[in-house]
């Protein structure tokens, strides 16, 4: 069983915007942090937690489920966001919502793609959106900076190197598991950050806006309209996900990665609402189904065979698309899983602190020191927790 609660940070050098606890440690200082949450109200029958996170216990949190307006493009059937702000506003750690997208190597399989979208829509739905696969700079370029940060500059583009090569075996493993099940698919990873600035209230700010995308394919058939033939083309799925904005003020970003690294280890997606939302996309799956065939009286057997391939591509490649976020978000947020040895629960806890100890009412703390005891420097009665190794 994995736990996140309250969480006592102590690290040497010091965080100014977190809130200092107790006294300081012989080589750190202490910072209490909050639970924060997106609870999603509209989703289910009752109101569920849909991720969770830890914030300094200062700061303002806002975060909401968004769900999909019309019915179609089941991979966005809800996105989540969140901005954590200090108390001045000079950081913030903020999630966007992803996006999915199809696409086709063949223009007449594209063709076939937007009839579908368009009859789709006479019945009220709304079809993926139809773009070529793009690297996560693309992405971020074209469809999230235009909106969220229209006014930024971008002042370069940085690799993330262990980010990058964790996602590329991510796929390799990916496609050697479906070519196992006789699925041949093909599978694209990128990540990035984007260093940007811009003014915000009237003074100069720096803000990394990362990003992964992903395009995942399956050959499929296509129809020939000129020449009345089928043929083959390969069927994408295709996202861009793990969009964060993290923001300090001008000259101190770099400063503060350690800090925020240390924020998004703690985020977490409620297992039991994702299982919820992996069943209703199942339902609406099957419910699409039952609609084609509902509808063969009206559409070609070409058009059928287009849907199905769609169809196809996505559930082949959701299960194994969320590995792979799984896989890069370990990386992306420096994860280390510790095991308490009093209870045998586990938690993740960041990599930038090596030593970790369990507390009462759910607090931990973590630190980077190796010669801080908590049971000296802190009141209460802590238990060292041991690194679970892999």
């Amino acid at each position: 069983m994995k736990t996140t609660m309250a969480l006592v940070v102590a690290v040497c050098g010091g965080i100014a915007a977190a809130q200092r606890t107790g006294p300081p440690a012989a080589r750190g200082n202490y910072y209490r942090m909050k639970v924060a949450r997106i609870v999603d109200e509209r989703g289910f029958e009752r109101a569920m937690t849909a991720l969770t996170m830890l914030i300094p216990a200062d700061w303002q949190f806002q975060g909401n489920a968004q769900y999909a307006a019309a019915p179609g493009c089941h991979a966005n059937l809800v996105r989540l966001g969140f901005r954590a702000t200090s108390p001045d506003g000079r950081l913030a750690i903020e999630l966007f919502p992803g996006n999915v997208w199809q696409w086709a190597d063949d223009r007449n399989a594209v063709g076939l793609m937007q009839a579908s979208n368009q009859q789709l829509a006479q019945f009220g739905g709304r079809g993926c959106d139809l773009n070529p696969p793009l690297t996560a700079e693309e992405f971020l370029r074209r469809a999230v900076l235009p909106g969220a940060r229209r006014e930024a500059r971008v002042q370069g583009v940085e690799p993330i190197p262990d980010v990058a090569q964790e996602a590329q075996e991510q796929a390799r493993q990916m496609e050697q598991g479906a070519a196992r099940q006789g699925v041949p698919m093909r599978l694209r990873v990128d990540v990035t950050r984007l260093r940007l600035n811009y003014n915000l209230s009237g003074q100069p700010v720096e803000e990394w806006m990362t990003a992964m995308t992903y395009a995942s394919g399956i050959p499929g058939p296509t129809f020939n309209p000129m020449t009345g033939q089928m043929g083959q083309a390969l069927y994408y799925t295709c996202g861009g996900d793990h969009v964060i904005g993290l923001r300090a003020p001008q000259g101190q970003l770099d400063g503060q990665e350690k800090f925020f690294r240390m924020v998004l280890s703690t985020i977490r997606v409620d297992p039991e609402w994702a299982a919820r939302v992996a069943q209703s996309i199942a339902n609406l799956q099957a419910t699409d189904l039952k609609g084609a065939r509902d509808r063969s009286a009206i559409a070609t057997q070409s058009r059928r065979d287009i849907g199905n391939i769609i169809r196809e591509t996505h559930a082949n490649t959701n299960q194994g698309r969320d590995r792979a976020m799984e896989g890069w978000s370990q990386y992306m947020r420096g994860v280390e899983t510790f095991r308490n040895p009093a209870t045998g629960e586990s938690v993740d806890l960041s990599n930038q602190y090596g030593h970790a100890w369990a507390g009462a009412n759910g607090e931990y703390i973590v630190s980077d020191s190796t010669s801080f005891d908590p049971n000296v420097s802190v009141r209460g009665n802590w238990t060292r927790l041991e690194p679970v190794r892999r």
